[in-house]
């Protein structure tokens, strides 16, 4: 679990509850990508505490092989759910969520029309969904760390770089080396890289309407775990500086909503 990120997160959640009609006490929200269900558990806490007189239910989804029983004692959390693979329907009724989130999810997702097809069915009218994700144009590949080897077409010359640059762009990074023949079929073949046309594309086929607003605190949220203060335009200006660093360089943040027309 990344606890800036899931932060950041329940501050958009939070903010948006705010400005709904207050007579709304009732949320449910579900986490993508779940894992162990740490996220969940941070979001519950951090939601509830800001809304105590609110009934808000969070729930987490994955398609892990990792036993559905072993997360639910770890957590002795029944909202916890983990799916045989990716093809299958989410396990909810139309109209489930207010909102959905992920973190660093959809650069795994091969088919993107199945995940917006569940995404809209169990949102609610009006529900909001908020990404965070790197990009196709991000400039270093964030699991191997190696700068555009993402973008190479060519799987067997990928495989190659992966294997040869893998080991030297984590020691330089001070990050844990594994296998990197394990490394280079995990970015051939679980990692899914888009751009900003075919994100909108799969999504407004659903009718969904998506957008990548600049939130001036979103770099220094993932960075440091809190927002700068924003006392003058200057500061302003820099934090927005800051965010587009961080797209190309980290993730990107994407919000899409269900309309109803």
């Amino acid at each position: 679990m990344q606890i800036h990120q899931i932060k950041f997160i329940s501050e958009i959640i939070s903010n948006d509850i705010k400005n709904r009609d207050n007579y709304i006490k009732d949320y449910k929200i579900l986490e993508l990508g779940c894992g162990d269900g740490s996220g969940v558990n941070l979001m519950r806490n951090i939601l509830k505490s800001q809304y105590k007189e609110f009934n808000i239910e969070v729930f987490g989804l994955d398609y892990q092989t990792e036993s559905k029983n072993v997360v639910k004692t770890k957590y002795n959390d029944k909202n916890l759910i983990k799916l045989k693979n990716t093809s299958q329907k989410y396990p909810f009724k139309k109209n489930t969520f207010d909102y959905i989130y992920s973190n660093q999810v959809f650069e795994h997702v091969e088919d993107i029309d199945l995940l917006v097809e569940n995404l809209q069915r169990v949102l609610k009218n009006n529900g909001i969904n908020i990404a965070l994700y790197p990009e196709k144009n991000i400039i270093r590949e964030p699991h191997c760390l190696i700068p555009f080897v993402h973008r190479i077409r060519n799987k067997k010359i990928k495989k190659i770089l992966v294997k040869k640059f893998y080991p030297f762009f984590c020691k330089i990074n001070n990050k844990k080396i594994i296998d990197p023949e394990i490394m280079a079929e995990y970015i051939i073949n679980f990692t899914f890289y888009r751009s900003r046309p075919e994100i909108r594309k799969a999504f407004n086929k659903k009718g969904m309407r998506v957008s990548w607003p600049v939130i001036p605190s979103y770099a220094t949220f993932n960075i440091f775990g809190k927002s700068f203060p924003k006392k003058n335009k200057f500061t302003i200006l820099f934090l927005i500086l800051l965010n587009y660093m961080w797209v190309f360089w980290k993730s990107s943040l994407f919000i899409s909503q269900k309309k109803v027309y």
